[in-house]
């Protein structure tokens, strides 16, 4: 947003009213203190109503857009929502809720379903004003319908940036090393313990330990996962130094980890001898991943976010949807637009129709021009896309 939203943890974006652009129409109020954030905005006294626009910076998918507002007893006010100049909702403020103030009492949620939104797009909100009703907006949420997947990804962590105990001390005897630094057990101890939490992705993994293998001692390397030994490595090579260098580098391989965010990994290196066993730095490496699907995309009707057909008076059939994964493989809605209560959609076949034929010299829709505005949603298991239609009836 340009704006200070809030991303919370199930990927639901929050904007509080006052932090929206919004024009000299509207005031901040503080008139609710349970409001969030304490404050709220409302249309001026002395104006008509107001216009809130603002872009949508979230990932592109499909969301539900709830409203925050107040609907008082003190006159009838109004919301009308906009994407991309697209009318979806409009919800006027008429019941009676017990209070002509802002505040328990009145506080209402409008909810507006199954938006396709992308990165930039235009929302814009107006509130009119009715009465002594100063329509009121408390906060707006966008609340995704499948949440953003992650994917795992490489994590390489330097040895000296772990949580190492005292039994380790950090030196640059290795000036190739990664980051030139490595971490080695004192002489005077006998073992030293690494521990680090994991923080990618839930996955399947490989483990690699940059280690040395050096000519003066059987050093060993142990590996646990929340506990529980993956691994051990005993440093037996004679690799034909007694230093930690590009001779004795050598790296202990742990395939096909299955690993979640928050797993515990612990790594106890054992000295042997003159042999103070060394680590340079250890990769997590992605071997696994949940296949990522082509995003649901309409195609018919030339594709796009906006389309215009013509249809015959006194014919229900308008046009078939189609989507690039196949009809198989999503749900047709009708979601939104001024005119959506006069059409139906097959949610398996894409095809949308009237409900009544429509009669040329006698036009229902909002606009009474023959121009009918529909809103039409294909939804798949992880993405979606929506197209909104403009029917323009032909007169015969």
């Amino acid at each position: 947003m340009t704006n200070n939203s809030t991303n919370n943890t199930n990927g639901a974006i929050t904007i509080e009213a006052e932090d929206l652009n919004f024009d000299n129409d509207f005031f901040v109020s503080g008139i609710d203190s349970g409001a969030s954030g304490g404050k709220i905005i409302r249309v001026r006294g002395d104006r008509t109503d107001g216009d809130i626009r603002d872009s949508f910076t979230g990932p592109d998918g499909v969301y539900d857009l709830t409203l925050y507002a107040y609907d008082e007893n003190d006159g009838v006010g109004q919301f009308t929502v906009w994407v991309n100049d697209q009318k979806v909702n409009t919800t006027l403020l008429n019941k009676n809720l017990g209070s002509n103030l802002p505040g328990a009492l009145t506080r209402f949620q409008i909810g507006i379903e199954n938006l396709t939104l992308k990165r930039g797009d235009r929302f814009r909100i107006e509130a009119k004003r009715g009465g002594a009703e100063y329509t009121s907006l408390d906060k707006i949420v966008f609340t995704p319908k499948t949440p953003p997947v992650t994917e795992p990804s490489k994590i390489v962590l330097e040895a000296e940036d772990l949580n190492f105990d005292n039994n380790f001390f950090v030196s640059g005897i290795d000036r190739n090393a990664s980051n030139g630094k490595i971490i080695r057990v004192r002489s005077n101890r006998n073992s030293g313990n690494v521990r680090t939490a994991f923080t990618g992705a839930d996955g399947v993994y490989n483990l690699t330990l940059d280690a040395y293998d050096e000519n003066d001692g059987n050093g060993r390397v142990t590996v646990w996962v929340n506990e529980t030994q993956v691994n051990s490595t005993l440093l037996n090579k004679n690799l034909g130094s007694r230093l930690p260098d590009s001779r004795t580098r050598s790296q202990i391989v742990i395939n096909d980890l299955q690993l979640k965010r928050g797993d515990q990994i612990r790594i106890q290196a054992n000295r042997s001898g003159a042999e103070l066993t060394s680590l340079d730095k250890i990769t997590f490496d992605p071997v696994a991943s949940t296949p990522i699907n082509d995003p649901v995309t309409i195609i018919s009707n030339g594709g796009g976010d906006f389309t215009a057909v013509t249809v015959d008076e006194g014919q229900t059939a308008v046009t078939d949807f189609e989507t690039n994964v196949g009809d198989a493989n999503v749900v047709y809605s009708i979601n939104a637009g001024a005119d959506q209560a006069f059409f139906d959609i097959d949610p398996v076949t894409g095809q949308l129709s009237f409900k009544e034929a429509p009669d040329w010299e006698a036009p229902a829709d909002e606009g009474r021009d023959n121009v009918y505005e529909v809103n039409v949603i294909a939804v798949g298991g992880e993405s979606g896309d929506g197209q909104f239609v403009s029917v323009i009836v032909n007169n015969l």
